[in-house]
């Protein structure tokens, strides 16, 4: 096919550019919708009985900690760790919380809403307590 061809085959099908060229929004204001979602990145760690530090590396574009949530598995409460500790940027945001308070189970929002300003080169570390038997530590962090 020639370009005149494809463009005639592009009218006909009337496929944007770009996501939202349909609805009469400009690439720039495109691009700030795109800037200004959330985003969201899992984690899966295995807790075991001693204490434990994980390192929370998410893209070095993030400007802004949103929040998070936890989900264990299996789901037994009494194999929880004790208590967790969330640290930003050297800010202690949770010290000394039972995990199970950040499951689903005391909410009906999406995560927990935490929010702190990033630069892009953050040190995010979650310390946990010995869980009483082996269990696996899923979490979600949301940010923009």
């Amino acid at each position: 096919m020639n370009d005149r061809q494809l463009a005639e085959m592009k009218g006909i099908v009337n496929t944007p550019q770009f996501p939202g060229q349909q609805k009469g929004f400009s690439i720039d204001a495109i691009r700030t919708l795109i800037k200004k979602q959330k985003r969201v990145r899992g984690f899966r760690f295995n807790l075991v009985t001693s204490n434990q530090t994980f390192n929370i590396n998410i893209s070095g574009s993030a400007r802004i900690f949103l929040g998070f949530v936890f989900s264990f598995e299996p789901d037994t409460p009494a194999n929880f760790p004790a208590f967790f500790n969330l640290t930003i940027n050297n800010e202690v945001v949770i010290q000394d919380v039972n995990p199970n308070f950040f499951t689903q189970r005391y909410m009906d929002d999406e995560y927990y809403f935490f929010p702190r300003p990033l630069s892009g080169q953050d040190d995010i570390t979650l310390q946990t307590q010995p869980a009483v038997a082996a269990i696996i530590l899923d979490v979600g962090i949301y940010y923009i």
